[in-house]
């Protein structure tokens, strides 16, 4: 939240947005367009930092660097 009490979104940089970022488009949209959704992709896929993989963290971090 801003000094003003208002939520503030920030993109993959770091920098805030001045609105909510734009909505995504429809779950049929998106299959067609190749997109799979199951029901679990939104969950965590270990319960603990600790318990991910070395392998998908260094590709989490290099995809931070490299934006």
């Amino acid at each position: 939240m801003d000094r003003d009490q208002k939520i503030v979104f920030f993109t993959p940089r770091g920098r805030a947005l001045r609105a909510a970022p734009p909505r995504l488009p429809k779950r049929r949209a998106l299959e067609r367009r190749g997109a799979r959704m199951t029901p679990g992709a939104g969950t965590p896929r270990w319960k603990r930092d600790s318990h991910i993989p070395w392998e998908v963290e260094a590709k989490a971090w290099e995809a931070l660097d490299s934006g």
